[in-house]
């Protein structure tokens, strides 16, 4: 619930029964998570930053049973910093992500935007959602979307078309299904309409089959 800050660093929140780490004097070199426990949960309410650096909120399933669950309601900035690109993962290993407050991996000042991930088996996104990965001179970063299905839809679905649209103003997305097991079929379901006006891509990649019975429209004229 308070601050973590980590310069050109990494900032690992991770729930799971065994981890392995490498470090190099101050400087983590890797870490493994080595066995996952039930139930897991990494929450953050706080602000995390790491200036051209990496952020992770993890927890990790060994298997179907053990289901993991990684919220997040406060502030993950990885913002570019002396040209090093900030990147961002919430990945909830056979899990739910519940995504809201702000994630910002832009680059304000100078460099590339960098690169956000949301995955679990199930993602679920607030409508106060605000995510970037804008650059100010360079090359605007992504943000992908990875869950067994997903669906877009006013209400009762993983994320409104409202929600969606505003941060297509903030960088690229792409949702990209996985193949599901007996909780997911792969499918990509958009139910509610999606319109935005920023030079910015939206790509919809599906294992199995994408509905759309909305509308899907960019009105940017910039070739």
């Amino acid at each position: 619930e308070g601050t973590i800050t980590a310069v050109k660093g990494k900032v690992h929140l991770i729930g799971a029964d065994e981890v392995s780490i490498s470090l190099n004097g101050n400087s983590l070199i890797e870490l493994t998570v080595k066995k996952g426990v039930l139930d897991a949960i990494v929450e953050n309410k706080g602000a995390l930053y790491a200036k051209g650096g990496e952020i992770y909120l993890t927890t990790n399933a060994v298997d179907e049973l053990l289901k993991g669950v990684v919220n997040n309601t406060g502030i993950v900035e990885a913002q570019s910093f002396d040209d090093i690109s900030g990147k961002i993962e919430l990945f909830a290993h056979g899990g739910t992500a519940n995504v809201g407050g702000t994630l910002d991996a832009s680059a304000p000042n100078s460099g590339d935007g960098g690169f956000i991930e949301t995955s679990g088996d199930i993602t679920k996104f607030t409508d106060d959602l605000k995510v970037t990965t804008l650059s100010k001179d360079g090359t605007n970063g992504k943000w992908l979307i990875d869950p067994k299905d997903f669906t877009i839809a006013s209400s009762g679905g993983d994320m409104t078309g409202a929600t969606l649209s505003s941060n297509l103003s903030g960088g690229d997305i792409e949702i990209q299904s996985t193949s599901g097991a007996t909780d997911g079929t792969g499918d990509i379901n958009v139910n509610d309409d999606i319109t935005w006006s920023s030079n910015t891509k939206l790509t919809l990649t599906a294992t199995d089959e994408i509905y759309v019975n909305a509308v899907i429209e960019n009105t940017n004229s910039t070739e």
